[in-house]
């Protein structure tokens, strides 16, 4: 039976037809079947497939084809399908993988290897790169490396193979063997209760760990060389041999520091301590180690962002530190080792020692915070410590280097060298000969005590960061991972003397508690948006309903859905990045959403893989994961990048305009069916378009869509034409662009045409590109080059005589980079590449294989022709450049909002501060039946000693409890009042009257039940407006009334606190405090946290964006679209107002429920996505606190009953505005039922429920 394609998108959408089941479930059949022999072919390659483990483990007979029944029955029943692949373990450790459904092993064989992912439970990957200079984990998969190697994943066995020692020689080293210092230095075996020589013998000895200070096991285990099994081990073979023959056990220059007493300090040195925190929320293990230190010592503290320097200056401000101490800001290149002979320039003038720490994070290896903490207790945990080493500095003059002895895990990778060439040229240039360059050992990690002296060649060496290339996450191969090894190197060529040293016992520094944690940014990825369904189409398009008719046209605020990528350098997302890129250098802010990102495990990843697999973006660029609440999207313009990013786009109002990035003709892709009729109908979606090509522009112009174009370009500084080798006698090359995945690319006919030409006796040779391990078997010369890096790519080119590259719809940016080096291209003859190429540019075939044949000979045999294809592809692509494609693009974007009528502001007319002695000011308080305890916040208002003139106005809505006349009772302390009716107040209305009534040049904003603390409130914030050239709103501290209950006082402290450590003035473009991800839920609510319980506001400001009038919230809202616009806001700590509340129960879930509402309708964001997760941490650190604060247990079981009205409240909130209104069966509304049922379970929810509530008396 055969069945036609839907006639319409609501034809496809109609439940209740079903006639074209059949058609979608035979074109998923083909599509499953190409995907099924993908995946043979890949697992059937590995060496991490063994098909007879698999067919003998789980009982196939020999007629059944084990890599098929893997990839269609095993992986899903957990079966491995060899001793070196784990699919339980990697489906539980990546649930990104697990939760799209993908074959564990060929997701790792194709993209988690190069993600360091790890095939099975204990093998490090990390470590095993590390100590493997020789592999390339991008070409070379890190675990098939392996096993071929050592054949299986004990590497670290085969070099210090684990033996059975007689008992003999195990009770003989236990006399060695120093159990409280194996247990201060092991922390994690210590926590898990082990005996700590049972640990050592049986598995500390093979991962490096010492058993006493006096025996460097690394050391002695490098001294001995024996094949013999038993002999090759050191406790045997320090029993057996080297005990009698005294031998040594750790390095001749080796220190060993008893700290258990602390002994005086004897030295007259001039100290000073660098500490590089690039992660900022770390100095909390870093700052206890300062009062270890001399008084006299300097403390010198590098960061690298201003937000970053902010925090830590504040932070420490709230320290009593004996020491000088000093914040730099540095640039973030060379990683800790710039800011420490770079940043630090003249500390190596100034000071006799130098000591260098660092928030080191290793986030490619699981032990790094072992290590990290291990560095920093070993280098000044204890004071007896710091004593000890500075006495030996005094003592010892020719002392030039001193260092913790390596932490274990670590020191087998110390051992190998990746660096010597960089060593090498760096010790040449110092003027050191080769004998310099020897060193059995080095500070791994950087943390260690110098003398300056012995590093003046260096530090007057090093100058400039120029020196060090730019952070991309580098593990090794650096010239600052040479630094940490040529360090020592100079000192010893200086001839002062390097020592490591080690303690008796280990002196922990507890890390601070009351310090900020680096955002988690994991998110859950919705099904909501998964491509290549009809699902996607729920919904119909929404009109755009901007927040504001106002936008900053120098810094526009752009955002970009674009597709999940798992591969470096996809044409079409290099494209995006591309422009993204040149959008962030011309001053604009951009987010990019990813959509269906399950090619990550956070959004932090997602960023750092965009930044090394395809373009460098800086902090005005935020990543982030699309998410099922598309409210949370809002700016100026969005852009859809393809079919399936136009769906939520459509469902995103918050933007002026939607563009559609259309790079090709994508119903193109599909065959007629359900999934093309569905991207043709995103042409309908009322987007404006911004096209790739004139073809494009021509097709979308067709449709209706106001459009603009840009151009593909080659990257000049990749692509450049080179000198090509001579043909002679030998084959000619031709470079084609072998993609057969991609169907547009027309491969098939490539591959025919190449057939057609051997058999004519053409000498050619075809160097195949796009796609790896291609299965065919071809009847011509070849190579297989797989996917090539843009780098390799150019090589390729410029090494070759003839390009061949198709494309049956948008022309692609292939044959420009062909033909930026200077590559005679052959395209086929469609109407795309002829709307692009108009002056014989290419050479065209028609599309058939002879066609295609008959050309690439043509072209061969024609010098004169390609000579010409040469010039005029040069002079094409010379034309073009990314740059002005992206001017092309910003211009659009401009032109296409300010064409629907947008209002454009630039940098200049913003307003500042007005520039006078005394500027005037307003407070403004909005009352209703404000009560007898309003009387204490006027006495305070009108009592505030400001060196400027202030008046203060009250918009009282009808109260009924004698406001009114009591506010009148204050017109001789400069107080007026007026009345609006009650049932014209709202809360952004009334504020914007308030203001339009006023006369200063600022407005305070204070609610009834907000008191100043002291007569010095508005003086501090309208201070507030100085400390910034666009400051155009303030707010300021709250606290807590005394009277109220202690958790809300803690509530209020900690949160203002909080605020407090963040930057005094925030725009978009300094941002936050590195440890709060840029872009995140927690970044944006703190980047537009404001209150107009105290706040203050530039009227200058106000008649540019005055306040939405929306019900509540009013003041996020406008504070949002304030720092859009490039103005900033002030936060001053010491504008102190008492503000709090006390509900009962019921007022409190009200309360709660607005809260919730406003923040899903406004934001998208859902407060408490798991309400009892949110209820039981709240009760847990409750909990903690009334314990510690002896709070009574009815006190503690009251906070709990808030706590759920709190969350309960908010939940359901968030649930009364859903994005897109749902059908209700019965006549209570919505919002009702949700109040009524979220109610019901908090009544439920306590035994003691009545004995707090009363409402029923």
């Amino acid at each position: 039976m055969r069945f036609a394609r839907p006639k319409s998108l609501q034809e496809l959408q109609d439940p209740s037809i079903g006639k074209f089941m059949e058609y979608a479930m035979r074109v998923n059949f083909f599509r499953a079947r190409a995907r099924l022999k993908r995946s043979k072919s890949i697992v059937r390659k590995s060496i991490l497939f063994d098909s007879a483990y698999y067919a003998q483990v789980y009982g196939l007979s020999r007629h059944i084809d084990a890599a098929e029944h893997f990839c269609k029955i095993g992986w899903k029943k957990g079966f491995n399908p060899s001793r070196f692949f784990d699919v339980n373990f990697y489906l539980s450790a990546y649930e990104d993988v697990r939760k799209v459904g993908a074959n564990p092993l060929v997701h790792y064989l194709t993209e988690g290897a190069q993600e360091f992912r790890w095939p099975v439970k204990d093998f490090d990957v990390a470590a095993f790169c590390a100590a493997h200079a020789e592999l390339d984990p991008r070409t070379q998969n890190p675990a098939e490396f392996c096993v071929e190697k050592y054949g299986g994943y004990d590497w670290t066995q085969e070099q210090y193979r684990s033996v059975v020692l007689p008992e003999d020689v195990v009770h003989a080293f236990k006399s060695r063997f120093d159990p409280d210092f194996y247990r201060s230095m092991n922390i994690d075996t210590c926590e898990a209760g082990e005996d700590p020589y049972y640990h050592f013998i049986n598995r500390g000895q093979y991962e490096d760990r010492d058993p006493a200070p006096e025996f460097d096991i690394g050391f002695y285990r490098s001294k001995i060389r024996s094949t013999d099994e038993l002999l090759g081990n050191p406790i045997f073979h320090y029993v057996r041999q080297g005990r009698p023959q005294g031998a040594a056990t750790q390095p001749a220059d080796a220190i060993n520091l008893d700290t258990r007493t602390i002994s005086p300090a004897t030295h007259d040195l001039k100290i000073c301590v660098h500490a590089h925190c690039y992660y900022p929320e770390l100095l909390s293990e870093v700052l206890p180690g300062f009062a270890n230190l001399p008084a006299t010592a300097k403390v010198v503290i590098t960061t690298c962002s201003e937000p970053d320097k902010e925090f830590i200056q504040k932070r420490l401000s709230r320290e009593a530190f004996p020491q000088a101490v000093e914040v730099r800001q540095v640039p973030n290149r060379g990683r800790d080792l710039g800011p420490f002979l770079i940043g630090c320039r003249d500390i190596w003038r100034d000071f006799d020692i130098v000591v260098h720490v660092h928030t080191k994070v290793s986030p490619h290896i699981r032990w790094g915070k072992h290590w990290r903490e291990y560095l920093l207790d070993q280098t000044f945990g204890s004071e007896g410590l710091v004593n000890d080493v500075l006495s030996r500095f005094q003592a010892e003059a020719d002392l030039g280097c001193l260092y913790p002895r390596n932490f274990c895990k670590i020191r087998r990778f110390t051992q190998k060298e990746g660096n010597t060439s960089v060593i090498e040229a760096m010790m040449q240039r110092l003027g050191y000969g080769r004998e310099t360059l020897q060193q059995s050992d080095y500070p791994a990690g950087s943390m260690a005590w110098y003398r300056t002296s012995a590093l003046t060649a260096l530090t007057e060496s090093i100058d400039s960061y120029d020196q060090f290339e730019e952070e991309a996450r580098q593990l090794d191969f650096t010239f600052a991972h040479a630094l940490e090894r040529i360090l020592p190197l100079v000192v010893r060529a200086s001839g002062y003397r390097v020592c490591s040293y080690t303690t008796s016992r280990r002196s922990r520094l507890i890390p601070r508690a009351d310090f900020p944690a680096r955002e988690n940014t994991y998110m859950d990825i919705p099904d909501r948006w998964i491509g290549d369904t009809p699902n996607i189409a729920r919904h119909p398009v929404l009109p755009t309903a901007p927040a504001s008719r106002v936008y900053n046209e120098r810094c526009l605020n752009i955002h970009w859905i674009i597709p999940s990528f798992n591969a470096r350098g996809a044409g079409g997302h290099m494209s995006i990045f591309r422009m993204v890129e040149f959008l962030e250098r011309f001053g604009h802010h951009q987010t990019l959403w990813l959509q269906s990102a399950i090619d990550f495990s956070d959004q932090a990843e997602a960023r750092s893989r965009a930044q090394q697999w395809y373009r460098p973006i800086g902090q005005n660029v935020h990543v982030r994961f699309l998410p099922e609440d598309i409210r949370q999207l809002s700016g100026d313009a969005l852009i859809a990048t393809e079919r399936w990013s136009a769906f939520p786009a459509s469902l995103a109002v918050n933007f002026k305009e939607r563009f559609y990035f259309v790079q090709d003709f994508e119903p193109s892709f599909y065959p007629a069916g359900e999934l093309q009729i569905l991207t043709e109908a995103t042409y309908d979606f009322g987007f404006a378009a911004l096209c790739a090509g004139p073809w494009l522009g021509q097709l979308m112009r067709e449709r209706g869509l106001w459009t603009r174009c840009w151009d593909l370009c080659a990257e000049h500084e990749v692509y450049y034409p080179g000198i090509r080798p001579p043909v002679g006698e030998r084959p000619i090359r031709i470079a084609f662009y072998a993609r057969p995945y991609t169907p547009r690319r027309a491969v098939g006919l490539g591959f025919a045409a190449f057939e057609i030409l051997h058999r004519r006796g053409v000498n050619f040779h075809v160097e195949l590109f796009g796609e790896a391990n291609l299965e065919a078997e071809f009847d011509f010369a070849h190579t297989q080059h797989g996917v090539l890096t843009h780098e390799e790519l150019s090589d390729l080119y410029r090494n070759s005589d003839i390009g061949v590259v198709f494309s049956s719809t948008n022309y692609s940016l292939i044959p420009l980079e062909m033909m930026a080096c200077d590559l005679p291209v052959v395209e086929i003859d469609v109407p795309s590449t002829r709307a692009v190429f108009k002056n014989d540019e290419v050479y065209f075939a028609s599309p058939t294989p002879y066609g295609i044949a008959d050309a690439i000979e043509a072209l061969l045999n024609d010098k004169d022709r390609q000579a010409q294809q040469r010039e005029r592809g040069r002079a094409f692509v010379e034309r073009t450049s990314w740059e002005r494609s992206a001017r092309a693009v910003e211009s659009a974007i401009r032109e296409r909002i300010a064409e629907l009528g947008y209002t454009a502001l630039s940098p200049e007319p913003f307003p500042a501060p007005v520039v006078v002695d005394k500027p005037k000011a307003t407070v403004l308080i909005p009352t209703y039946n404000a009560g007898a305890s309003f009387a204490q916040v006027l006495d305070q208002v009108t009592r505030q000693a400001c060196d400027f003139a202030y008046d203060i106005l009250i918009i009282d809505s009808e109260s009924t409890d004698g406001t009114y006349d009591l506010a009148k009772g204050y017109a001789d302390r400069g107080v007026r009042i007026e009345r609006i009716p009650k049932a014209e107040f709202q809360h952004g209305r009334t504020r914007n009257l308030g203001i339009e009534r006023s006369e200063g040049a600022y407005v305070a904003l204070i609610t009834q039940d907000a008191c100043p603390r002291n007569s010095h409130w508005l003086q501090h914030l309208i201070g507030g407006f100085s400390r910034g050239p666009r400051v155009a709103g303030v707010i300021g501290r709250h606290e807590a009334y005394p009277e109220h209950d202690a958790f809300t006082r803690r509530d209020m402290t900690e949160m203002f606190d909080g605020l407090a450590l963040l930057p005094d003035v925030i725009d978009r473009d300094n941002g936050l405090p590195s440890y709060i991800y840029p872009g995140g839920q927690t970044w944006q609510m703190l980047m537009h946290f404001y209150s107009d319980n105290n706040s203050a506001m530039s009227r200058e400001a106000w008649k540019v964006l005055s306040y939405p009038e929306i019900e509540w919230g009013e003041d996020q809202v406008w504070a949002n679209e304030m720092l859009k616009l490039g103005f900033q806001k002030a936060y001053v700590n010491e504008a102190v107002v008492y503000h709090s509340h006390k509900f009962d129960l019921k007022t409190q879930y009200k309360t709660s429920m607005t809260e919730g509402k406003f923040w899903a309708e406004q934001f998208g964001i859902n407060l408490h996505p798991d309400p009892e997760a949110a209820i039981a941490a709240m009760n847990a650190r409750d909990q903690a606190f009334a314990i510690c604060h002896s709070i009574d247990a009815d006190a503690l079981e009251q906070r709990r009953l808030f706590n759920r009205a709190i969350v309960e409240g908010r939940s359901a909130g968030y649930r009364a505005a859903p994005l897109f209104e749902m059908p209700s069966g019965s006549g209570v509304t919505r919002t009702t039922a949700i109040i009524s049922n979220g109610w019901l379970r908090l009544m439920l929810d306590r035994e003691h429920f009545y004995k707090y509530t009363g409402w029923f008396t």
